[in-house]
């Protein structure tokens, strides 16, 4: 008999699936407008397109961005500090991610899950156990 694995593949077009959905049920102008920037930005993100996000009618004046990974909290202030996370990611291919498990609500802030592929050096900067390869 043969074995297979089944491999948990995630379907990158399906990452602003719930944001999507809600953009079809919203009817206030303003919440409709901060879905649509919010929707577009993700896409941006995963296109390595950051430059295009820091449009005045894609941000606001001074960003403040913060990242929870690994039990670790980092916070970026200012456009700066978030492009310089954004030139890394897209330098190294990391800008690729699916974001999964959205719990949207137009009146307050999201909180999803973004699944991510760091690269073996950064693990291995962060005290984890991982294989370094050359380029």
């Amino acid at each position: 008999m043969e074995e297979t694995t089944r491999l948990n593949r995630f379907d990158i077009t399906q990452t602003n699936a719930a944001v999507e959905r809600l953009i079809e049920t919203t009817e206030n102008p303003r919440h409709l407008y901060l879905l649509h920037a919010y929707n577009r930005h993700r896409y941006l993100e995963m296109a390595g397109r950051f430059e295009e996000i820091f449009t005045p009618e894609m941000t606001v004046e001074r960003p403040v961005y913060r990242f929870n990974i690994l039990d670790t909290t980092t916070t970026l202030n200012g456009a700066e500090a978030v492009k310089e996370v954004y030139r890394e990611w897209t330098r190294t291919a990391q800008c690729i991610f699916y974001t999964g498990g959205d719990e949207i609500v137009s009146r307050k802030p999201s909180a999803p899950t973004h699944h991510a592929c760091p690269s073996g050096r950064d693990k291995a900067r962060q005290g984890h156990a991982a294989t370094v390869l050359g380029r």
